[in-house]
């Protein structure tokens, strides 16, 4: 990764497995603009991830973040999902729902 400015980083990445002779390709970047942190990511030829990654982060305090993404496989499947997470004093809580209507959520308490 390199700061192109102070608020946009890009960069590539390749990995060369000689066993089977693949290469893979990935590129990424991020922009942070005040609270939002916006990242995308592109692997052309990986079967095992995703073809193109859209994202944004926030964070809108000390104690709460949120985030949304969208998927497309390698197949052009496309997915969604959002989520979020908030900390409090004994633990955190966190929340996602993905377009597959799947829910999911967390609860961690912090032993100190």
């Amino acid at each position: 990764m390199h700061a192109i400015t102070p608020n946009l980083t890009l960069g590539a990445n390749v990995t060369h497995i000689v066993q089977n002779g693949m290469k893979m390709w990935a590129f990424l970047g991020t922009y942070q603009m005040k609270k939002l942190k916006f990242f995308a990511q592109y692997n052309p030829g990986s079967p095992q991830a995703d073809k193109i990654l859209f994202g944004v982060h926030g964070r809108h305090g000390k104690r709460l973040e949120s985030f949304a993404e969208i998927k497309i496989d390698q197949s052009d499947k496309t997915e969604t999902s959002i989520g979020f997470k908030t900390k409090f004093v004994g633990g955190e809580i966190g929340g996602t729902i993905n377009s597959s209507g799947v829910v999911e959520s967390q609860y961690r308490k912090f032993v100190g």
